[in-house]
């Protein structure tokens, strides 16, 4: 067992690095292990609910309903009250106010069925709630041009106090960084809440990635990335809980596990 704290702070700053969604991940990190939950489930919930902001009468009152964000996003087909489609061929779907998100898929003759199972590179775009008009609007007018092959946003107010409040799918690496390249320009004036466990594309976690694992799409049920880290983050700080001594905290050492279990911990990705 590693003894040596100087040994082990230095390994851990290689390990995390830096910027705000690698400070972000640690912060998380360190909160999850202080909680002394030992339930793995709830504790992995503790961690995937990090940087969510509280959900406080202001908000509620409002986006108190589907509609009202509806409304809110300028997207509203007032003839239904569902939303409306975007230009690019994405078409709402999902159609539920009790739904967590609103949904729209790309319909395209490039587009089948196959490419919805293999979108799992996700960008999430993370502006504080104040900024999510602005932020929709700018994700809209770029996504026509894209190789998007689906886009949501929270479609209640818990839904766009969560750090991932927006995401874009795509079935490749390319498509998405070409994507957010061309959406930063537009979106450099909001202001970062940033999402735990991604990669940083931008210098403020405004836009950030991750990939879901290859079955998210083929088994109903299963984990989105940041649910299927989480889960791993908290059985690591579970187990370590129990077998560290006083000299290494445990969250110190579930990094350790999650590093050698194959994370590149540095961006919260699988390495390859």
């Amino acid at each position: 067992m590693i003894t040596d704290k100087d040994a082990v702070a230095e390994v851990l700053a290689e390990l995390l690095g830096g910027g705000k969604l690698a400070n972000l991940s640690k912060d998380a990190i360190v909160y999850a292990q202080r909680l002394r939950i030992i339930d793995q489930e709830r504790l992995a919930a503790r961690l995937y609910f990090y940087n969510r902001l509280p959900l406080s009468e202001r908000w509620v009152s409002k986006w108190p309903s589907y509609t009202r964000i509806l409304n809110y996003l300028d997207i509203e087909d007032t003839m239904n009250g569902q939303p409306q489609a975007i230009a690019g061929g994405f078409r709402p779907t999902q159609l539920d106010t009790n739904s967590p998100w609103v949904y729209w898929r790309r319909y395209s003759p490039k587009i089948n069925s196959a490419d919805l199972r293999t979108a799992i590179f996700k960008l999430y775009v993370s502006p504080v709630p104040h900024d999510v008009r602005s932020m929709f609007k700018a994700v809209a007018m770029c996504l026509a041009s894209s190789d998007a092959i689906s886009f949501k946003v929270g479609a209640s107010a818990s839904g766009l106090l969560r750090p991932d409040k927006a995401v874009v799918y795509f079935d490749n690496y390319v498509a998405l960084e070409a994507f957010s390249k061309q959406l930063l320009p537009h979106v450099s004036n909001l202001r970062s809440q940033g999402v735990p466990f991604s990669s940083q594309l931008d210098d403020r976690g405004l836009l950030s990635w991750a990939i879901d694992p290859v079955w998210s799409k083929s088994r109903i049920g299963e984990k989105s990335w940041r649910q299927w880290i989480c889960s791993r983050l908290a059985s690591f700080i579970v187990e370590t809980s129990h077998t560290t001594s006083h000299e290494v905290e445990p969250w110190k050492l579930a990094v350790l596990k999650a590093h050698f279990s194959g994370f590149d911990t540095r961006n919260w990705l699988l390495k390859d």
